[in-house]
């Protein structure tokens, strides 16, 4: 595959359907602005098509690094809410330099495109940070993974790390680039009656961590859903000794007692864009087909490339479990070799708001590439109601 491929979106002929905002619970309310084509239409051509969202300014949690979009509308507030995750440039250099994970923020909006960050309780106006308490999972360092709303309740599903260094794992030898502080990753919950205020849900795995890793360098970047009866959670676990990310199940009733459910499967078999696994996920009520209850959008890692590349695409299951692909090609690449975005797209999030899907996503650049932006959040949005239609905000 060479890169004019790469940079062209995937004909798969998805099935179209109007939206239901009652039967997926992705509100976006017209009244909320979200969903005015004006808005596009009014979009100049940047010289960053995509790209929405910045560091912030200095003094800040976020101001070295961003990334993590977890994107969904506050009903009270009327309103639009992004947690994501930021390091700072007086964060430790030496916990797991490779990543961009420190603290967990908040911004808002009106009609989803123009943010603006919450000044946040905590520590350089962040609303969640490492435990700092010795021997938790989460001691140094923590990212997003997905917020939802359930019932009266916010339900938040993390990842943190804890400062032992990882040297060897069931007999076998640790990566050297993951032998650092941070990179021992575990999936943690936290719940909050305001979004804003959260409490840890200490697990019974290991360090308080909602999951027992066994036999991973690292689990991080959790989805969550409620399928009625139980939470699911999935996860991408990197077992020592391989090179392939695992997507790891787990259920729970309470929040606390997490039952391992093993690894997702696919119905069709992988496809060769995927044949690494997935880096993240966003499963969802499926309102695009009429196959299959969920919807999952994800990051497939695509083995052929000495850079792992990131590549975007969909599938959707009767029980969250078991997947059939909906692309057969993947349907969001990354950009030019010499934007911010053209090493890798992953982490997305997707929303709807009325006849358009929006879908924010973590986008990096090549380590080539100078100037800045250099990663950051970004938006595709897609005209026509289908995941083949999306294009970057702004081209």
């Amino acid at each position: 595959m060479d890169r004019s491929e790469l940079n062209c979106f995937a004909q798969t002929g998805l099935t179209r359907r109007k939206f239901s905002f009652a039967a997926t619970g992705l509100l976006g309310l017209a009244g909320s602005g979200f969903g005015s084509s004006a808005l596009l239409a009014a979009a100049s051509r940047t010289a960053n098509p995509g790209f929405l969202f910045d560091t912030g300014p200095e003094g800040r949690f976020d101001d070295a690094k961003i990334g993590g979009p977890s994107v969904l509308w506050n009903e009270e507030k009327q309103q639009w809410w992004m947690y994501y995750y930021g390091r700072s440039k007086r964060f430790p250099e030496d916990i797991a330099p490779s990543f961009g994970m420190g603290s967990i923020g908040l911004a808002t909006s009106d009609d989803g495109i123009n943010w603006q960050r919450y000044e946040g309780h905590l520590e350089e106006g962040a609303i969640f940070i490492p435990s700092g308490v010795p021997g938790t999972f989460d001691e140094i360092m923590v990212g997003t993974g997905e917020v939802l709303r359930h019932g009266d309740q916010w339900v938040m599903a993390y990842y943190g790390g804890d400062s032992t260094i990882p040297m060897e794992i069931d007999g076998k030898e640790v990566w050297p680039s993951y032998q650092g502080r941070g990179y021992r990753l575990r999936p943690g919950i936290a719940t909050s009656n305001d979004g804003i205020h959260w409490e840890r849900v200490k697990g019974h795995a290991p360090m308080g961590a909602a999951v027992d890793i066994g036999n991973a360098i690292y689990a991080a970047f959790p989805s969550l859903i409620h399928d009625g009866e139980r939470f699911l959670m999935q996860y991408s676990a990197v077992p020592v000794g391989t090179a392939y990310w695992e997507s790891r199940v787990a259920a729970s009733t309470d929040l606390v007692n997490w039952k391992d459910l093993g690894t997702i499967h696919w119905e069709d078999g992988v496809k060769i864009w995927e044949r690494r696994g997935m880096v993240s996920r966003q499963i969802v009520p499926n309102f695009l087909t009429d196959d299959g209850k969920w919807l999952m959008i994800y990051g497939g890692l695509d083995g052929r490339y000495s850079s792992m590349l990131r590549v975007m695409g969909g599938a959707v299951s009767d029980d969250a479990i078991s997947w059939r692909h909906i692309t057969d090609e993947p349907f969001f690449y990354p950009s030019a070799l010499d934007r911010w975005d053209g090493a890798g797209v992953s982490i997305a999030n997707l929303v709807q708001a009325g006849d358009e899907l929006r879908m924010y996503y973590y986008g990096f650049a090549d380590p080539l590439v100078s100037g800045k932006p250099t990663r950051g959040i970004g938006l595709a949005v897609s005209t026509d109601g289908t995941l083949e239609g999306m294009q970057r905000f702004g081209e």
